[in-house]
């Protein structure tokens, strides 16, 4: 697909901001369900061809893909990409320096997953780590990327509840948790995700087992990357780092 330019994204923003900011809090939790066959059918497909854009460091056309889900889900009903997509809108605003709507729309992704129990653990890795990590201590915050990976997990969504899981090593290292006890569970995480071939969530998740063993003195240099995990060398070098600049 063809990257979008700056315009077509504010165009996208403006129309998604207008139709969210019509209605309460109350309204958008308690809009009908999708009963449109095509436009559920297309939903579908942003939801599918997002993250894919997102893993392919094509971030203007996840949130183009995401900007146009969350049009469609205000004006026809909710499905289950409608958390997600409102997450969006939240990322867009907060790239203005709009909070208040940011963090809105956060809450809002997540009650509405939760609601309908569905991308539990993706909607809750997009919103946790870019909005609502802002308005919370650390430590629950990792709670949170906790119940994501168990949602996850238990919808067979194997991707993203890893995901939630690595991104809460980093969550746990902020919140004061020993390193001890982090790098047990970087360790662990890790080889989960060598042993189901996760190679994307992999390769994030070792940057921060090693971070945490070089702040445990574990590396010869504490400022470089460098130790039993991986080469930071290779690792800058490798192309998921290359593609994603």
């Amino acid at each position: 697909a063809k990257k979008p330019n700056s315009l077509q994204i504010l165009s996208l923003f403006l129309q998604a901001r207008r139709r969210v900011n019509r209605l309460s809090d109350d309204q958008i939790l308690k809009m009908k369900t999708m009963d449109d066959a095509s436009v559920n059918f297309k939903l579908e497909i942003y939801s599918w061809l997002a993250p894919c854009a997102l893993f392919a460091g094509q971030e203007e056309l996840t949130m183009q893909y995401m900007l146009r889900a969350a049009i469609l889900s205000l004006n026809h009903g909710v499905q289950p990409t409608t958390p997600l997509a409102l997450c969006h809108i939240g990322i867009a605003e907060f790239g203005v320096g709009n909070f208040e709507a940011a963090f809105r729309n956060g809450r809002l992704a997540v009650q509405l997953a939760n609601e309908l129990k569905s991308a539990v653990a993706q909607t809750y890795v997009a919103t946790y780590s870019n909005l609502i990590h802002w308005t919370e201590p650390p430590a629950s915050i990792s709670v949170h990327f906790q119940r994501g990976m168990e949602a996850g997990m238990a919808a067979g969504d194997m991707i993203w509840a890893y995901q939630s899981l690595a991104n809460s090593l980093y969550i746990e290292m902020a919140a004061g948790i020993p390193l001890e006890a982090v790098e047990r569970k970087a360790r662990d995480v890790c080889s989960k995700m060598s042993e189901f071939q996760m190679q994307g969530t992999l390769f994030m998740a070792k940057v921060f087992w090693q971070y945490c063993l070089n702040l445990m003195g574990a590396s010869e240099q504490s400022t470089v990357l460098t130790g039993e995990v991986l080469l930071e060398e290779e690792h800058v070098n490798n192309p998921m780092v290359q593609e994603s600049k």
